[in-house]
């Protein structure tokens, strides 16, 4: 219970306010009032404008309409102005620090939209990054939980690692790192690990792999006469398109710096192996063939200056008429004995060229689940495939847990368990018709290979797609 004064006054008996009160006066003599708490509506509002604002002008550049970027910057721009009308709460230092951010904003989205303006997308995402920076430094000034912030600018869809230089889906990558307001996407924990330790060179090719010009390189193929079941040996020469001297450099990708896939032209051999590369920069391999007859040779190499990339090359077989195989014809039945282990697959949706499937696989031996499988070449799987007509291929590898926000594809732990049984790759083939689909795991170490044949629908259009690796 509060103490209370007595007075008695004209023998009258008066309670004074509660000692308590009369103590809070202030030196003035005047009764203190109670402080009220600072209210951050507005600043709310006006933050969840520019955050919706932000959206808009990443999506626009995400989608590469730079035209409509000049409209969208201003607009944000005045949004971002309008944060002073909600700061009234806070300390003078960091109203100066905001009004500061904001004035450094406003020139920073003038040189953005010009950008825009100059069909230039890689100044305008270099300052899209800035840009996500002030605005979370802005976030920053004001208590927490009150500006949510806007965080590193994230892909919108499948990118190119900045390492290994292959197609990555944001939604199920293996690893990422961020990096002065961009989020990077990698296939491989190691790859971001390393990236951070100096993310500087791989930062510029994330830029050309991106928003340049993709170089294009070209693969000879040399060897002496060619027999069935003899020795041979291969030499793989890489260069530039349209230049003569030799690409001698090359980026290690899934622990090799050229992955050789080798298959029949009716797609019923297959070989995946690594040659070797010389001081001059050209790959060897010896190797015996096992019959007559034409094999397509699929070079998958990522120069230090360039992207991930898949040759095609041809070489004949020599020693007889080449052996007439069946028909490749579709799998009726989607599970497989290798080696002593039984290997199915789910596929959903069904495969059609254009659209991303899960392919999910599941490995057992004497009827128990294999849950210790082993990475293979850095990835706990790698895929390959091929279509009938040789010309269209995807190179890909299994993909962690996680959603797609742009598909609504969904990878569940279950799809994807850390190390077995289960093990699923998304799958965009270019491409209608006959493919077929070599995945690759490791057990004790031993390399399963397994492979399917699907029936692909045609897109929507029946155009062609664009091959990815």
């Amino acid at each position: 219970m509060k103490q209370l004064n007595l007075l008695l006054l004209g023998g009258a008996l008066l309670v004074a306010a509660p000692i308590e009160a009369q103590e809070a006066q202030n030196q003035s003599g005047e009764p203190a009032t109670k402080q009220a708490a600072p209210d951050w509506k507005s600043a709310r509002d006006n933050w969840k404008l520019v955050r919706d604002l932000s959206d808009e002008l990443d999506d626009l550049i995400a989608s590469r309409q730079l035209g409509k970027v000049h409209d969208a910057s201003l607009n944000l721009r005045d949004a971002v102005r309008d944060v002073r009308l909600g700061w009234h709460d806070l300390e003078s230092q960091k109203r100066n620090a905001v009004d500061g951010a904001i004035r450094r904003l406003d020139g920073l989205l003038d040189t953005l939209h010009e950008s825009a303006d100059h069909n230039d997308l890689r100044s305008v995402v270099k300052n899209q990054r800035t840009l996500h920076v002030l605005l979370d430094q802005i976030a920053g000034q004001f208590p927490s939980n009150v500006l949510q912030p806007i965080g590193p600018v994230v892909a919108k869809s499948s990118v190119k690692d900045p390492f290994c230089r292959m197609t990555v889906d944001p939604s199920t990558a293996a690893a990422k790192a961020v990096h002065n307001g961009q989020t990077y996407y990698f296939c491989a924990a190691s790859e971001a690990k390393d990236f951070k330790k100096n993310p500087t060179p791989y930062v510029a090719l994330y830029d050309e792999l991106n928003f340049g010009k993709p170089k294009l390189f070209t693969v000879d193929v040399n060897s002496a006469r060619i027999k069935a079941g003899q020795p041979a040996t291969l030499a793989f020469a890489i260069r530039e398109a349209g230049k003569s001297p030799l690409v001698n450099k090359f980026q290690l990708v899934h622990d090799k710096y050229l992955h050789l896939i080798m298959v029949s032209d009716d797609l019923s051999w297959f070989a995946h192996e690594h040659p070797q590369m010389a001081r001059d920069g050209r790959f060897y391999l010896k190797w015996k063939f096992p019959r007559p007859g034409r094999y397509w040779l699929y070079s998958d190499f990522t120069p230090a200056t360039g992207s991930n990339t898949v040759a095609r090359s041809e070489v004949r077989v020599e020693g007889g008429p080449a052996k007439t195989m069946p028909r490749l014809v579709p799998d009726k039945t989607l599970t497989k004995s290798v080696n002593g282990y039984q290997i199915s697959v789910q596929v959903k949706p069904n495969l059609q060229a254009g659209k991303q499937s899960l392919l999910t696989y599941r490995i057992t031996k004497n009827g128990r689940p294999v849950s210790d499988l082993q990475p293979y070449l850095a990835a706990m799987g790698h895929m390959m495939a091929i279509h009938q007509n040789g010309r269209d291929v995807v190179h890909t590898h299994a993909v962690s847990p996680g959603a797609d926000p742009m598909t609504g594809l969904e990878v569940t732990p279950d799809m994807a368990s850390a190390s077995g049984p289960t093990v699923t790759y998304k799958l965009e083939l270019p491409s209608g018709g006959v493919y077929r689909i070599w995945a690759q795991f490791q057990h004790q170490g031993q390399v399963l290979t397994v492979p399917f044949t699907f029936s692909v629908k045609p897109n929507a259009s029946g155009d062609k797609m664009k091959s990815k690796t």
